[in-house]
């Protein structure tokens, strides 16, 4: 599943930062904040640290076409400023008939009221046909492993700790596993403490 979101990086920040270093100007108190915000999404990547705190995004939708109405949560997150063609990618996602809030979501619940899923891009190849680097975890992944006879040793967890004035706190982890690639020789990404702190869109 490719979770799509707008991206809503404001580049300019960081010129009006270095702009109140070397001449003294002053931001608005919007981008202070921003700046001051901490916001940002980290994990351990096969055990190697991961900073993943630019251009990140988070939405909580309603989406009212479905009976029942579907709340759909999306976490977007890159490693660099050149989003479009240079950054590698994580994305989180839960889909769930009842409301979001702090808890446990995992791809193996026998709770069929929500679903997660996700997706690592190591490093967007504009040139090679798509999803030919892509890993996936989540219910999809899961089910597929019990359709090939696959034990996941790893399930993708994403954990909400905090949900509060217009932002989220939560932890995630699990094993990606290579995306069109028969799930018992699929090369897999191991994704361990990752955290998360969001601005909620």
């Amino acid at each position: 599943m490719k979770i799509k979101n707008e991206l809503s990086f404001i580049p300019y920040l960081w010129l009006c930062f270095i702009t109140i270093l070397l001449v003294g100007n002053s931001c608005t108190k919007k981008q202070v904040d921003e700046l001051k915000s901490d916001y940002h999404i980290t994990f351990n990547l096969d055990g190697t640290a991961e900073n993943f705190d630019q251009a990140d995004t988070c939405q909580i939708t309603k989406d009212n076409s479905s009976t029942p109405t579907m709340q759909d949560l999306s976490i977007r997150g890159h490693n660099s400023v050149y989003t479009m063609t240079h950054a590698s990618i994580i994305e989180l996602a839960i889909v769930s008939s009842d409301p979001i809030t702090t808890g446990t979501y995992v791809d193996s619940s026998s709770n069929d009221n929500y679903a997660v899923y996700a997706d690592y891009i190591p490093y967007p190849d504009i040139t090679s046909m798509p999803g030919s680097n892509l890993y996936m975890a989540g219910d999809g992944v899961y089910t597929d492993g019990i359709q090939k006879g696959v034990e996941l040793s790893h399930h993708l967890t994403i954990t909400i700790t905090s949900i509060s004035n217009g932002t989220i706190k939560g932890t995630f982890s699990g094993d990606f596993y290579e995306y069109d690639t028969d799930i018992r020789q699929a090369k897999i990404e191991s994704i361990t403490n990752g955290d998360f702190y969001l601005k909620i869109q």
